[in-house]
């Protein structure tokens, strides 16, 4: 449902920092690593020095290395 409310966000007034952020954390609870991992990516765009979207770009990037192994 928020995942929702973001994606039409984006729709009816562009990408902007928070609603990539708020796809991108939507995606990493659902389990969607390379998903949130790209917009982790597009969130860095807008706001290059969120310490919260670095953090969740090394979460997504272990957790795919991870996966990647097993």
């Amino acid at each position: 449902e928020c995942l929702q409310t973001f994606q039409q966000s984006i729709e009816f007034l562009g990408p902007d920092d928070k609603a990539c952020y708020y796809i991108a954390a939507c995606n990493e609870i659902k389990g969607n690593h390379a998903v949130a991992l790209d917009h982790y990516k597009q969130t860095l765009i807008f706001d290059p020095a969120c310490l919260l979207t670095m953090e969740g770009i090394r979460r997504m990037e272990a957790e795919l290395a991870l996966q990647s192994v097993l």
